[in-house]
């Protein structure tokens, strides 16, 4: 039966040969997938394993069935030589013992939680090759708009997430799908330009990990932070979140973070933090596609308060915080150290000047046992720092 399996045609996804090969020979999902590597199990959308298998079977060379019928590629952007390597060798073979988890690599499905499809692709393939198919640049990361036809795509109510009780023989032409018609921003042009070139291995960032001063010079040289200033992390974030927030294709970061908490991270400390390519993309974009040359709008600015006035806050602070931590452990309350100094006006000068906050740290630190003794008991209050 493993010799029935069809080959992938351009720009389709593993996931759909197999389901057009159960269609064509009237199999179901999991005979075939025992025939061709042993396990029962239905694939996920963006399957990606035991690509050695399905390449002896169609008699193709693994690492272009991996490259070409799967999102891998612009998963493994910006991640060092030596683990992409590691990460490829995993999905070709798997290995009990490697490091390189492939579970590490699917947040996929988080940035595309439905299947999509173009009016124009379902024409042309039906015409062309006799079958509708899922394509492989229809799912990546940040695309809503097809690369082909240049039409914004259709969204289907069709999960790509993973599971048996997910698994669907359905093909684009039996699919119903909505269009929002949206206005087209450089931003979003910018974000398809670089999915698209990325997922080819086209940009220069696909060979390797960014500098650790990367952004920073990006935002230098674009204009929109001094030399001699730190970066507004606050205002970098409104600034990205009004942007992503406008995209169909990028609702995603909010679901999976909706205060978009990695961006400091990404502007503030090295780059090399492993964070998702997808996340490297937006940010280039919006650096790619602002409007606002040679203004520093990004530049951190001092709050311009004295040690005196400080001094008064932070006292202020502690006291009002040891009062909510107290009321909190008598009625159970659950919170987050966070949300209270938050609630006192101090948590964004708090957390990057600690030291100027002693009263402050007084109060955590007297109350850190009951913290600590509250983990233990997962129904009672558990303050986070």
């Amino acid at each position: 039966m493993r010799f029935l399996l069809q080959r992938p045609l351009p720009d389709e996804l593993l996931s759909s040969a197999l389901v057009r090969t159960c269609i064509r020979f009237d199999v179901r999902i999991k005979a075939l997938m025992r025939s061709i590597h042993g396990s029962g199990n239905a694939p996920s959308f963006f399957h990606m394993s035991n690509i050695g298998a399905y390449a002896e079977a169609l008699c193709m060379e693994p690492r272009s069935l991996l490259f070409k019928a799967t999102v891998f590629p612009s998963l493994v952007a910006f991640r060092p030589w030596e683990r992409r390597e590691g990460y490829a060798a995993e999905a070709i073979q798997p290995h009990p013992g490697s490091p390189f988890k492939l579970s590490a690599l699917q947040s996929t499905s988080i940035y595309v939680p439905y299947r999509r499809v173009c009016s124009r692709c379902i024409r042309s393939d039906y015409a062309t090759h006799g079958w509708t198919y899922w394509h492989v640049s229809h799912h990546l990361p940040g695309v809503s708009i097809c690369q082909k036809h240049n039409v914004r795509l259709r969204e289907t109510t069709l999960s790509t997430a993973s599971g048996n009780a997910r698994w669907s023989y359905l093909l684009p032409g039996g699919v119903e799908a909505s269009l929002k018609r949206r206005h087209r921003s450089d931003f979003e042009m910018e974000l398809n330009r670089l999915a698209w070139a990325t997922q080819a291995g086209e940009p220069w960032f696909t060979l390797g990990p960014l500098s650790e001063r990367h952004y920073r010079r990006q935002l230098e040289k674009s204009g929109f932070v001094d030399r001699d200033r730190q970066v507004s992390t606050l205002t970098a974030t409104k600034w990205v979140s009004g942007l992503v927030s406008r995209l169909p294709s990028t609702k995603g970061l909010f679901e999976d973070d909706p205060s978009l908490a990695w961006i400091e991270p990404v502007l503030r400390y090295p780059c090399s933090l492993p964070q998702p390519a997808f996340k490297h993309l937006v940010m280039h974009a919006a650096i790619a596609s602002a409007r606002q040359p040679g203004l520093p709008f990004l530049n951190h600015k001092p709050t311009g308060m004295t040690f005196r006035d400080l001094g008064a806050l932070d006292a202020t602070a502690a006291r009002k915080l040891d009062e909510r931590i107290r009321t909190a452990k008598r009625r159970g309350t659950r919170f987050t150290l966070q949300q209270l100094l938050e609630e006192q006006g101090i948590w964004t000068t708090f957390r990057h000047a600690r030291s100027r906050f002693p009263a402050t740290l007084a109060v955590i630190s007297r109350h850190r046992p009951a913290l600590l003794r509250a983990r233990r008991r997962p129904g009672d209050w558990l303050p986070q720092a």
